[in-house]
């Protein structure tokens, strides 16, 4: 299962994007996602490794569509 602090991460992301949705991600990226992503995305995915790696299984187990390509575009 998924620690705590990622379900705690997951929620704040939905909260954030509710009613709006994140923009969508431009498939294949052709600019840094840096560059495609808002601030708030981009010190969202400030985190280590594993924790992205949580947020990956999450996102797609509970088909958070958004975040799972956001995520995956960072490992990527």
């Amino acid at each position: 299962m998924w620690r705590p602090t990622c379900v705690r991460r997951i929620v704040e992301y939905v909260n954030f994007h509710h009613g709006g949705g994140a923009s969508e991600l431009e498939r294949p990226l052709k600019r840094r996602l840096e560059d495609v992503i808002c601030e708030w995305d981009r010190n969202f995915l400030e985190v280590d490794e594993t924790t992205l790696v949580e947020l990956i299984l999450g996102a797609d187990y509970m088909d958070i569509r958004d975040l799972l390509d956001l995520t995956c575009a960072e490992v990527a």
